[in-house]
């Protein structure tokens, strides 16, 4: 069930107002439980949401969002089990080159997390929430900006 008023990303790609976005949900197992993956699940995962992006956009165009719940392993992550990243999200970064990687999952408890940038995408931690206007990278103007909130 989606939320009332959003679009649920995960594992595949969307347009919205203009914004080329790709999604992919869950951390690494580290319970049983829902949305955990093996990194090897997760790299399935990742290697589908590639292929559909380069169907729905092309292979040389991009995208401007990346949404994940874990960050990618080493950027932004923790060392503690649960906290873990996501090796196979280096992968997305390099194949998509989203201009926005926006995660969550780690929870910095009022320490101020540092933007991390790999080529041309800036990752960041959008816990608790943070309000960004994002313009498409294809057509720049007024009209066509975005907020996103959570």
């Amino acid at each position: 069930m989606q939320p009332y008023g959003g679009i649920n990303v995960d594992g595949t790609v969307a347009e919205v107002a203009g914004l080329r976005i790709a999604g992919l949900g869950g951390c690494v197992r580290y319970r049983p439980g829902p949305n955990q993956y093996s990194q090897r699940q997760y790299a399935w995962k990742a290697r589908r949401l590639v292929r559909k992006a380069r169907r729905a956009f092309g292979r040389d165009s991009g995208i401007d969002i990346l949404l994940t719940h874990a960050p990618p392993f080493g950027l932004g992550d923790e060392q503690d089990r649960p906290h873990v990243g996501v090796h196979a999200l280096h992968r997305v970064l390099a194949e998509l080159q989203p201009r926005w990687h926006l995660h969550g999952h780690i929870h910095p408890y009022g320490v101020a997390r540092p933007d991390r940038q790999v080529g041309r995408t800036t990752i960041r931690n959008v816990v608790p929430w943070k309000i960004m206007e994002i313009e498409p990278a294809s057509t720049i103007s007024t009209e066509h900006r975005t907020v996103l909130s959570g």
